[in-house]
């Protein structure tokens, strides 16, 4: 066997013992509140292993954040953030097995610092490795035009050889696309000694169908022996000028990624794997937040809906800027919270909210803000709309109608219902706003007609005002209303 293809299979048999599972979605954020916090949300798997973080950047070094769990699936977190420059945000779960990351976005990420890094993983010091090839983490940064890696271990140096003779070492950090179970094409980033024709440091394109090894070009590296780090970048536009490279890069947003460090010997044909790290999913996708000036949402369709047993409320949300709305919910005149849940988590399109009701109300209010502070507030009435269901017949009847009360003379107010069964029963009478004024007991009717007296001086006692008012009855469950007019 060539020490090249040593090398290689080592290589591979490295990086095809380690699983890869889990991943986030739906990454969208919320306006800016008073307090200078952007909210982030996400969905992820949740596992009992899993370790969720979230970072971003204050201008000088990545910061990291534990985002609260909203669901099961959902993730939260609050991001200081003065809307005066770009925000570059990056996260990562931690499984058993592997992470899952995306890499944040600088602008540049030299001079060369791990401040400017985000840290996929690492790991505990191991005893029987060597300082110098024993890997103690890994960290990456992607710029416009460079991918950006750094290796920290626990002393001395990154050197590549011992003497003229050897034995040499390399370090080397692998990514490869996730089309297919079995990568076509590995690509590394691959720090080492000089050794023609075993290898020389660069960028590299690995074909493990047939061993070889094309160089696709140099590479950047620089040693901080104070960090004890290793920064290794490429330039982007030699992988991009790749056919197989570009096709894949093109077609999926992520890649795995592997590190690992060596010992060569016998002029290679030696070559023995020193330490490796578990290896990762990277996300591509870009995770920056541009300084807006945020305008109000918008509301509209509000609708309501009785099945009898329950109601439902629901709206369409409007946010230009494509803000999620930190604030989504339904308050009734019973002062019960209910949550407005959206169909989708795309908000730069308009979303629709719902939410479900199974207590009893006559007025509620919704409530949306997309900063913690500016609140829109739509007031629903019960009284807009009839059961959905199919329901039994009954009819209404008020009289007198209109009803007219002055201090001298008041009548009693007659309510007649009709029902082709026995029924459970009871009323209440409501002003304009679906406030209510007046609740009566339930009680029993039997088929047939039903009067109901409300008499002069209760309704004397209860209404201030003349003007529009309602009756709503319920019958076994189903809403039924009627409108009278009280003239004063």
């Amino acid at each position: 066997m060539s020490s090249k293809v040593m090398f290689l299979s080592i290589l591979f048999f490295s990086l095809a013992m380690q699983p890869v599972s889990g991943y986030w979605l739906n990454m969208r954020n919320s306006s800016v509140t008073p307090d200078s916090l952007i909210y982030i949300r996400y969905e992820s798997s949740k596992t009992e292993e899993a370790d969720h973080s979230l970072k971003y950047f204050n201008g000088l070094n990545w910061q990291a954040l534990v985002p609260d769990t909203l669901t099961i699936k959902t993730f939260q977190a609050a991001v200081p953030y003065d809307n005066q420059s770009i925000l570059s945000l990056s996260f990562r779960v931690i499984h058993d097995s592997t992470v899952v990351f995306s890499a944040g976005y600088l602008e540049t990420a030299t001079p060369y610092s791990l401040d400017k890094m985000t840290l996929i993983k690492d790991y505990s010091l191991d005893g029987d490795i060597v300082d110098h090839l024993n890997i103690n983490a890994e960290s990456i940064v992607l710029t416009e035009d460079r991918i950006n890696f750094a290796l920290t271990n626990f002393g001395g140096g990154f050197p590549v050889r011992e003497s003229l003779l050897g034995p040499f070492y390399s370090y080397t950090v692998s990514f490869w696309h996730t089309d297919k179970e079995e990568p076509e094409y590995v690509y590394a980033l691959i720090r080492t000694v000089n050794l023609p024709p075993f290898i020389s440091t660069g960028l590299y394109k690995i074909d493990p169908s047939d061993d070889s090894m094309e160089l696709l070009g140099d590479i950047n590296y620089e040693v901080n022996e104070e960090e004890n780090t290793l920064f290794l970048s490429c330039d982007i536009s030699d992988l991009l000028a790749d056919e197989d490279f570009a096709k894949g890069f093109q077609q999926e947003n992520s890649i795995y990624i592997g590190s690992m460090t060596q010992k060569i010997e016998d002029f290679g044909n030696v070559v023995t794997v020193q330490d490796q790290g578990q290896y990762h999913l990277m996300f591509l996708d870009e995770f920056n937040i541009e300084p807006f000036v945020n305008t109000t949402p918008k509301i509209t369709d509000v609708k309501f809906e009785d099945f009898g047993d329950y109601s439902i409320i629901s709206m369409t949300y409007i946010d230009l800027e494509g803000h999620f709305p930190i604030l989504a919910e339904v308050i009734t005149d019973n002062n019960t919270v209910y949550t407005l849940v959206p169909e989708k988590l795309n908000f730069k399109d308009p979303v629709a909210f719902s939410c479900k009701i199974y207590d009893e109300w006559s007025w509620a209010e919704i409530r949306i803000s997309d900063n913690n502070s500016d609140i829109i507030k739509v007031p629903v009435h019960f009284t807009l709309v009839q059961s959905q269901k199919e329901i039994p017949d009954v009819s209404l009847n008020i009289y007198p109608n209109p009803y007219y009360m002055s201090a001298n003379l008041a009548q009693d107010l007659h309510l007649d219902v009709e029902t082709k069964e026995d029924s459970f029963f009871n009323y209440e009478i409501l002003n304009i706003k679906g406030q209510s004024i007046y609740r009566s007991p339930q009680m029993s009717i039997s088929e047939g007609t039903s009067r109901q007296i409300i008499p002069a001086d209760k309704i004397k006692t209860q209404i201030s005002a003349g003007g529009v008012y309602f009756i709503r009855t319920k019958v076994n469950n189903h809403i039924y209303t009627i409108k009278f007019l009280l003239i004063k």
